[in-house]
């Protein structure tokens, strides 16, 4: 129960204390995000130096890396007059853009490696010329079904 209040806590209060250190406290969001990244350092620094309680050093920076990730995150993608270092719609562009390519990538090589154990057959190619429609001919041994 400590842990899930913990959880709620330093999400709410993270991402609060990011936007109010990057808007209130009018560091802007790369200010903001060079202290946290700063504040984060100093732990590392601690759990390095001295023999201070590890699990302390953990929650610290546990807790640190949240406002860390919503001044960043905000900075990615806010708009131009709000100082960002993409457009909006960019790093999601991107997101989406590598995602459709690995998932495609991991069902090819899904593909490729049921052909390659014998759990399928295929025959053709993938795209059927254009305008004209093609059956799916890959199909599962009747003996695996089972």
């Amino acid at each position: 129960m400590l842990y899930w209040v913990t959880i709620m806590f330093s999400q709410t209060l993270g991402t609060a204390l990011g936007d109010w250190t990057a808007d209130t406290a009018a560091l802007g969001y790369r200010g903001a995000a060079v202290v946290f990244s700063a504040l984060l350092a100093l732990v590392a620094a601690v759990y390095y130096w001295t023999k201070l309680s590890r699990t302390t050093l953990f929650w610290a920076a546990f807790i640190l890396t949240r406002p860390l990730g919503a001044v960043v995150g905000d900075l990615l993608d806010k708009p131009v007059n709000a100082e960002p270092l993409f457009s909006l719609g960019g790093p999601s562009s991107v997101y989406c853009g590598v995602h459709l390519h690995l998932s495609t990538e991991s069902c090819e090589a899904g593909a490729l490696i049921a052909r390659e154990r014998g759990l399928m057959s295929c025959s053709g190619s993938l795209l059927p010329p254009q305008g004209q429609r093609v059956e799916p001919t890959c199909m599962l041994p009747s003996t695996e079904l089972e």
